[in-house]
């Protein structure tokens, strides 16, 4: 399900690198959009692994910069 998500979000792109995004009510930047998982940093500099599953069936907030 995660490769195919990732595929998915390959293709139709509704975020993009350098995104400033909160999922699972956790902001960061959108660093990477790998297969399987989408990687985002935070302020404190820790890194967020979201499933590209769940990135593809939840709610994602993109903000302005």
């Amino acid at each position: 399900g995660n490769l195919i998500s990732g595929l998915y979000l390959a293709i139709t792109r509704p975020f993009r690198i350098g995104d400033k995004a909160t999922v699972f009510g956790n902001t960061g930047i959108i660093f990477d959009i790998g297969l399987l998982y989408t990687r985002l940093r935070n302020d404190e500099g820790h890194i967020i692994l979201a499933p590209n599953l769940s990135m593809v069936s939840t709610t994602i907030i993109i903000r302005d910069s």
